[in-house]
């Protein structure tokens, strides 16, 4: 297993920006939403538990290179049960607890995810969206997650790379983005990403039309499972996908922090 960035014996500082750990499972620290105060821990590579786990002892090892580079406080991403429990075991606790859900793509689906079908969908955008469009994704990311669990750029960069193929869509009123979804692949297996519609445009429809655009796409590009998380307490989300066939799997997930 490769370390890089590692707090040491002697002290050695981690950066504050870059990858602190390299394996099955990798991290990396960034500020979060540009408060430089909070620390956040990207987290990939550790959702199903065959991979490799993160020990408790190296998490804990990069506490005081964090407070020596500034920070006050860490969160994490959401994270599966493997990496949560070494993450516990070093201090931290959960501070938002989120259902996953899943479904398969079947054979309805996948018949009617045409390459013609594909063309037709005109909200599609390519991976990587240029600064202005991510300036207005963030903006409607905003309007429909108030406070601190608004995306920033930093964060919108970060979901476009979570996965080996990504793509935008969006729903516009008068030239307003006033909703949109994103959405990867990796494998056979598709991932909603964020969806974000701002409440005065809730109800009208809006989301599950993205929703099912991007089933469509995932179908397409080969996915059989595609799979999403939310907040337990959030009935409303819940139900819409519970509307398209998505059921609750037995593991949820946590996102997770601790003072410094």
């Amino acid at each position: 297993m490769q370390v890089r960035g590692r707090a040491d014996d002697s002290g050695c500082a981690l950066p504050r920006n870059g990858e602190l750990f390299a394996g099955d499972v990798r991290v990396r620290v960034r500020p979060w939403n540009d408060d430089p105060g909070r620390a956040f821990l990207l987290v990939t590579g550790g959702h199903l538990d065959t991979r490799g786990i993160l020990d408790a002892d190296e998490v804990a090892r990069w506490l005081p290179a964090l407070r020596g580079a500034g920070y006050v406080d860490v969160r994490t991403n959401a994270l599966a049960p493997g990496p949560a429990a070494a993450f516990s075991a070093a201090g931290f606790a959960p501070i938002q607890s989120l259902v996953l859900l899943s479904r398969t793509l079947d054979g309805v689906l996948r018949a009617r995810s045409t390459g013609a079908a594909v063309a037709g969908i005109p909200r599609w955008r390519a991976l990587w969206p240029g600064q202005r469009l991510r300036t207005r994704l963030v903006t409607c990311d905003a309007a429909s997650f108030p406070g601190e669990w608004a995306m920033d750029d930093a964060s919108l960069r970060d979901a476009l790379a979570a996965t080996t193929v990504a793509r935008v869509f969006t729903h516009e009123v008068d030239g307003t983005l006033v909703g949109f979804l994103l959405a990867g692949s990796t494998g056979d297996t598709g991932y909603i990403q964020r969806l974000a519609v701002g409440p005065p445009f809730r109800r009208c429809g809006v989301a599950s039309s993205l929703l099912s655009e991007s089933l469509t796409w995932l179908a397409a590009v080969g996915c059989t499972t595609v799979v999403v998380n939310t907040e337990r307490d959030n009935v409303a989300a819940i139900a819409l996908y519970d509307s398209l066939g998505f059921v609750a799997e037995g593991t949820g997930l946590c996102v997770m922090a601790r003072e410094l």
